[in-house]
């Protein structure tokens, strides 16, 4: 099993469409660096297989991925 792993900066309406599209048997974690947390709500309350971090700053592209895979509670992870 691995977790998929998106980053995301005022792109809600592309993160919405590519977790729709996933199998819900896969966890997937967005880092939200737009600090959106109407998405994050909304996101987590569609799926229970995603989970939507903020940080309290935007943290970048390689910040932003070094955190979902932190996150991550699978032996691999897709980013």
């Amino acid at each position: 099993m691995f977790t998929i792993v998106f980053l995301s900066f005022h792109s809600g309406k592309h993160v919405k469409r590519l977790v729709s599209s996933i199998e819900k048997k896969y966890p997937i974690i967005v880092i939200e660096n737009s600090l959106n947390t109407e998405l994050k709500n909304e996101l987590e309350k569609k799926y229970s297989n995603v989970r939507v971090i903020i940080p309290s700053k935007n943290i970048g592209i390689s910040a932003g991925y070094n955190l979902g895979i932190k996150e991550s509670k699978t032996n691999f992870v897709k980013l």
